[in-house]
């Protein structure tokens, strides 16, 4: 795996399979020569080939670790970036989850949308589309401000299932009416999202063209009494009375001294 770095330049990450047939490997090997040849900085992440123990239609799987899959989710909030794959993956909701059941995954373009360009290449006349699809997805802003919705990490504000239509203006007013407008949405398990006054942190976050400014978060409590709260690679505590800041790269951080902390429960 390439060291993946937080270059503003636009970038493709490739997700492949972990023991790719004969076809896939030359997909593969044609997918990342056409990249190198666009000029375009690479990183290379390898999904794990698992047998789900339940039935399912897709047997077995290739699912991306949680560690990889909360970098692969950092990454593409440092610049445009185009994340691209030749089979596909999936992401835990839950990352604590061995018994994986269909419901309990997410495929990896859901889990990058809004938030980066994605590619299924199936076969050798996709490999040449990955440069002109990349120019036209980052050719657009795709976020109209602090309160879009396309700005949560989803796989913590729970949509309650797939993925949200947040492309179109009626997608993300339907979204405001069940959830809440941008300065405060209640999720489908109950947590409050209110979009914090205070800005903690110094990273200047990009999502979809659109600048963060420094520290932008949201702090997110239990609306009813104490609960958990879901990331890419952790699970954490929420006690009564306490709220953890969020921001939209999906890093989870403790709220300040005075409130009850929050607590990471996995991994312990």
């Amino acid at each position: 795996m390439t060291g993946v770095t937080e270059s503003t330049s636009p970038k493709v990450v490739v997700v492949r399979p972990q023991s790719p047939s004969q076809t896939l490997q030359r997909l593969l090997d044609e997918l990342l020569r056409e990249a190198q040849r666009a000029g375009l900085a690479l990183t290379v992440l390898k999904a794990k080939t698992i047998r789900p123990n339940r039935n399912w239609r897709w047997k077995p799987i290739e699912l991306l670790a949680p560690d990889d899959a909360d970098r692969l989710y950092r990454l593409v909030h440092h610049g445009p970036t185009m994340v691209a794959a030749v089979s596909s993956v999936f992401v835990l909701r839950d990352p604590r989850r061995s018994d994986i059941r269909e419901k309990d995954t997410i495929r990896l373009s859901d889990f990058v949308a809004h938030k980066a360009g994605f590619l299924l290449v199936n076969g050798r006349t996709q490999v040449a589309t990955l440069e002109p699809t990349f120019d036209s997805w980052r050719a657009v802003v795709r976020c109209d401000g602090q309160d879009d919705p396309r700005m949560l990490p989803l796989q913590t504000f729970d949509a309650g299932g797939p993925c949200p239509e947040l492309d179109h203006d009626a997608g993300r007013q339907a979204f405001a009416t069940r959830y809440g407008s941008g300065r405060s949405r209640v999720d489908q398990s109950g947590h409050d999202w209110r979009r914090a006054t205070a800005r903690h942190g110094r990273q200047e976050l990009i999502i979809a063209g659109y600048q963060l400014l420094a520290g932008f978060h949201w702090d997110v409590s239990c609306r009813k009494g104490s609960g958990t709260l879901l990331s890419a690679n952790a699970v954490w505590s929420l006690p009564r009375r306490s709220y953890a800041n969020v921001y939209p790269d999906g890093a989870v951080r403790g709220s300040k001294k005075g409130v009850p902390s929050i607590k990471r429960i996995w991994p312990r």
